[in-house]
């Protein structure tokens, strides 16, 4: 993806925009504020709230990520009418911004049934090495957008993790 620095307040990319205003950097089109972390620094926050609430952090991160999945379908890209085409607008942004790859993912909406395909998941670096995985919040964030694209409630769970090793992470999406 190329990136040109127009000026001192204005960053493009060949999809995505960003401006400064105020020392504060938004996405235009989006109207949304952006916010900069290191890896580093989410994984300190992210092990430090797991030591607080145990696994019950995990809970708490599939039911962040899929309220943020709703927010992000519900209220992005509006412009696009087209649900499927808005899904694959969200997911090419959520790559765009670094969370993670989308390698494939496919959803059929007869048999309520599907799954996701995903590389690099900043929440897999996060945590990595982890006995099991730990991509919930990114497992509440796709049944949500898939879901809301369909007009269908679902539920992913992840069965394959890179932060135990495995070579991708990978989601199964399906019905209540």
């Amino acid at each position: 993806m190329k990136t040109v620095v127009n000026s001192k307040s204005r960053i493009e990319t060949r999809d995505f925009h960003f401006q400064r205003r105020n020392s504060l950097l938004f996405i235009e089109g989006m109207g949304e504020r952006a916010v900069v972390f290191t890896l580093k620094n989410l994984r300190n926050l992210a092990r430090t709230y797991l030591e607080i609430h145990g696994d019950e952090f995990f809970y708490i991160e599939y039911e962040r990520g899929y309220r943020l999945g709703l927010l992000r379908f519900n209220n992005t890209f509006t412009r696009i009418k087209d649900p499927i085409k808005r899904l694959k607008k969200i997911l090419e942004f959520s790559e765009w911004t670094g969370a993670w790859q989308v390698v494939e993912w496919s959803f059929n909406p007869k048999t309520k049934k599907g799954y996701a395909i995903i590389k690099n998941s900043y929440w897999a670096e996060v945590f990595k090495p982890f006995d099991r995985p730990v991509c919930h919040n990114l497992a509440g964030y796709l049944a949500a957008v898939i879901g809301s694209a369909y007009g269908i409630e679902l539920e992913a769970e992840e069965v394959e993790c890179e932060a135990k090793g495995d070579k991708r992470c990978y989601f199964i999406i399906h019905a209540y």
